[in-house]
């Protein structure tokens, strides 16, 4: 984003004629403009949204951001683990198909918590043993996790003696959520003022995934705005994320620059 725009804004370039003599004055109100506009770009609480409100968990193609946002988020992470992890139940059903005889006694040593007996009667069918989640703690989970943090494959791989644990770890990486936005949230200094419309649950991450940097540079011409968010393997949608809420942002900007500067040339006695 560029305080340079401006002459190209519809009703601007009459505004900027009436005001050739008092460049200073146009340059600094265009850069509180862009100012106000690069934070919104980054953060907005109006129906014109910014990429912290744009980007996952949101989902901009069907709608959902905000609170439902971040329910999507934990209900993927959800659903991803399970891909993952199986229970006893899982190969007491496999097993079930192929002998009930064997499958009754698997029952029972795993009611008994036998793992012992149950794991010798599942690999005698050539299915999965299970093991104390404890032995894996999150492994299995990182190791089938592609580069974009999603899960490859749909066959559970590794069988675990008691879901309670795979549900506490859920709940544990469901805490995650909001993290890429976090990182925007973090790296930002206050420079252009408050942020505005950031959900408390990405403010509450101090850490991130990925990293973001804000730069300002500034000539006598007028100011640029550099946005970088790195999001690895997701940067081909977070530049898609970036140009939809750059689009808002402009058209925004289109309609109130010529008020803006009207009204503060007015306010200055510059203007009748």
């Amino acid at each position: 984003m560029s305080a340079l725009m401006l002459a190209s804004i519809k009703g601007m370039p009459r505004l900027l004629q009436q005001l050739h003599q008092h460049p200073g004055f146009v340059q600094k109100e265009a850069t509180l403009l862009l100012h106000k506009h690069a934070r919104a770009l980054i953060s907005s609480s109006s129906k014109n949204k910014g990429l912290i409100q744009i980007i996952p968990p949101a989902s901009m193609d069907r709608g959902v951001f905000g609170t439902a946002a971040k329910k999507q988020g934990e209900t993927k992470v959800q659903a991803d683990i399970w891909k993952v992890y199986g229970t006893p139940g899982d190969v007491y059903a496999k097993l079930k198909s192929k002998d009930k005889f064997e499958a009754a006694g698997y029952w029972k040593a795993i009611k008994a918590k036998d793992w012992a007996t149950a794991n010798r009667i599942a690999q005698r069918q050539g299915l999965p043993q299970v093991i104390d989640f404890t032995q894996d703690d999150g492994a299995e989970h990182k190791k089938r996790r592609g580069p974009d943090g999603r899960v490859k494959g749909k066959d559970k791989t590794l069988f675990v003696t008691d879901p309670r644990y795979v549900r506490a770890y859920i709940n544990l990486k469901q805490r995650n959520v909001g993290m890429l936005a976090a990182a925007l949230a973090n790296s930002y200094d206050g420079r252009f003022g408050s942020l505005a419309g950031i959900p408390a649950w990405i403010s509450r991450h101090s850490a991130s995934w990925g990293n973001a940097q804000i730069t300002e540079t500034s000539t006598s011409s007028g100011s640029r705005i550099r946005l970088l968010l790195n999001g690895g393997s997701l940067n081909s949608d977070l530049q898609r994320f970036f140009n939809t809420a750059l689009r808002f942002r402009l058209a925004v900007m289109q309609r109130e620059a010529p008020h803006a500067l009207r009204a503060a040339a007015k306010s200055a006695g510059l203007l009748k």
